[in-house]
This record gives structure tokens, sequence and C-alpha cells, in this order.
């Protein structure tokens, strides 16, 4: 999905791409990408990432609700989601989408392959690829991202990705300065990055995984649940504990 921006309540979609896939017969049963109409400006910023103007998607662009309903049939068809980031960018912008047209998003397990893929370092997409021996030839668009993603999981046993996507998520947050500052440095540093829907509080970093691997020295934590999604774990660190698991209270 390539949206307008970030802000899943004021952004919108603008491209989608979707593919349903066999992980038995290891083939593609259905695959569908296109443009979707919008009333939201598209700012040069994202023209210049995506290629995309506001001409093009609404010359050529499906209408924002059939739009929807043809993500939502494919949704029903398949029994997992995959891709990058589950519970931030892409899930809460289908999430506010559907609430707009009155929808429901269909209730399934969302892989993410920057978490859910055994020993694997989490990175933006096109380093993913590289790093298992081949190119996203067209950054960026949405088909051919969700296409590299699923060449990615091909070649995990998808039976271990499964496991590691129902697993608790737990993740672990810096409390960090504005860019430039050293702490920024510092979490970023430990594999810190921003995340949309963990960044509660301006100025927040924060990391994912799997919760076989939280650390040992927490000593406050929080499961918290959201409706329809699995339970989370909140850790809230001081970037001065460089990470080592000394709390400063946990966010609610």
């Amino acid at each position: 999905m390539e949206t307008t921006g970030l802000d899943f309540q004021n952004d919108r979609p603008i491209e989608i791409g979707a593919v349903l896939y066999s992980t038995g017969q290891k083939r593609t049963m259905e695959s569908t990408g296109f443009l979707v109409k919008t009333d939201v400006a598209i700012s040069s910023f994202i023209t210049g990432l995506t290629g995309l103007t506001h001409a093009a998607v609404n010359k050529f662009g499906y209408d924002s609700v059939d739009a929807l309903d043809i993500v939502i049939d494919m949704m029903k068809e398949a029994e997992a989601i995959v891709g990058p980031e589950r519970d931030s960018f892409r899930q809460a912008h289908v999430g506010a989408w559907a609430s707009r047209h009155g929808r429901t998003i269909p209730e399934k397990l969302w892989i993410d392959t920057r978490t859910d893929l055994p020993g694997v370092e989490s990175k933006g997409l096109t380093y993913m690829a590289a790093d298992h021996g081949f190119l996203n030839l067209f950054p960026h668009g949405a088909l051919t991202d969700v296409q590299t993603c699923l060449k990615i999981v091909s070649m995990y046993d998808i039976d271990v990705v499964v496991a590691r996507a129902k697993e608790p998520v737990v993740v672990l947050k810096a409390h960090t300065g504005f860019n430039g500052l050293p702490d920024n440095a510092l979490a970023k540093a430990r594999k810190f990055g921003w995340n949309l829907r963990i960044s509660l509080v301006q100025g927040c970093e924060a990391k994912r995984c799997s919760s076989r691997n939280k650390p040992r020295r927490v000593r406050r934590i929080l499961c918290h649940g959201y409706p329809g999604r699995k339970p989370m774990v909140f850790i809230a660190l001081k970037s001065s504990a460089k990470a080592q698991g000394e709390s400063n209270g946990v966010n609610r």
C-alpha cells in the first residue's frame, strides 16, 4: 500500500498491491495492483518517493470504496496477511480506511517480515531483499513490494514463521530527544526506530522483538491488548540505561 502520508486518520491510500499466494503449491493464485482516487493532496515528497501524482490517481484510480472492497475480498480468501510492520503503518491505514466506509476488516493473522522471520535483522524491504540475494526492482510500487515480501517469506519454513507471528510482541520503548541529540543516536545504534503505533509520545523510539527474546532485566511490564489485535508488551526504557532493561515507568 502507498499512501499520501503516515497519518492514518487524515491521509489516504493511493495505490494497492495484493497477492493471494499458496504456500502449499508455492505459486500465486491471484494478484492485483491499482491506483486509488483521493481528495487528499499528494505532496511532492510522496511523488518523489512513489512516482505517483494526483492527476494519475484521479485519472486511472478506482473509487476508494470499490478499491477497499477488492482488498477485503482478497483478505477473506487468505489465512494470513503478510507485510512489513503489521501493527503499524499498513494495518492502521487499512483499519481507518474501512471505518470511513463502514466496512469491517476480516480478522486474520498478520505476519511481519521485519519481526517474524527467524534470524533476520529488521531492515527496510529493499535492504532485506538484497540480504536475501535479489533486488526489489521497483521500490515503493505497491504490487512489487508485496511480491518482494512474498519472495523473502518463501525462503523460510512457513510453519515457523506462523508460530512466531502468533507470539506476543515485545516492544522496547526508549525515551529520546529530537533527531541529532546524543540519546537519539544511542537509541538508533541499538536498532531502535520510529514506529507509527508505538510512538505514543513525541521523541519516542521503539524496537520490536519476539517474546522469547525479551530482555531479562526488565522491572515492570504491562500486557496491553487492542480490539482485534494480539496482546503487546510495552517496556519503557531510559536511553541512559543503554537499553539494558532499566525501567522508568510503563506507558498505558
